[in-house]
């Protein structure tokens, strides 16, 4: 029997050991569709980041899209905003995390969605030699 004080959590993987590159197009999530829009909107990306070997201080940067539909032109960067004097600013939802050295580094990201569908890009920064390591999940724990 399920405890309606903690609703049961959804998982995927939505991008499993690929071997970053330093744009966001050479890593892009196939789209998770979110069926409980308005009930849960509790999520956190799980992710599992390995630099590549000799690396240290690269950066994992990941580019949140959503969609009322899922359809291939109907997609927008993920924003946030905040308010200064009664004016809003508005600006793109990037995540950012720096790698101090070439192990796997376990992180937890919590958020909002709000949208039908979700997907995630990826690209590593300050590469020498060796391109890193991801894995990304996405659990959808409710409101």
């Amino acid at each position: 029997m399920q405890n309606a004080h903690f609703p049961q959590s959804v998982k995927k993987t939505l991008l499993d050991g690929v071997t970053l590159t330093d744009a966001y197009a050479g890593n892009v999530s196939d789209s998770y569709e979110n069926k409980a829009v308005g009930i849960t909107d509790k999520a956190s990306f799980s992710i599992s980041y390995t630099p590549g070997a000799t690396e240290t201080n690269n950066e994992l940067h990941l580019q949140v899209e959503v969609s009322p539909t899922g359809e291939d032109d109907d997609w927008d960067i993920a924003t946030t905003q905040s308010t200064s004097g009664g004016e809003v600013t508005i600006a793109k939802l990037n995540y950012k995390y720096i790698g101090a050295t070439a192990v796997e580094q376990k992180i937890s990201v919590p958020f909002e969605i709000n949208d039908n569908f979700i997907r995630v890009s990826a690209k590593e920064v300050g590469v020498a030699t060796n391109f890193g390591t991801l894995t990304l999940k996405i659990t959808l724990t409710g409101n």
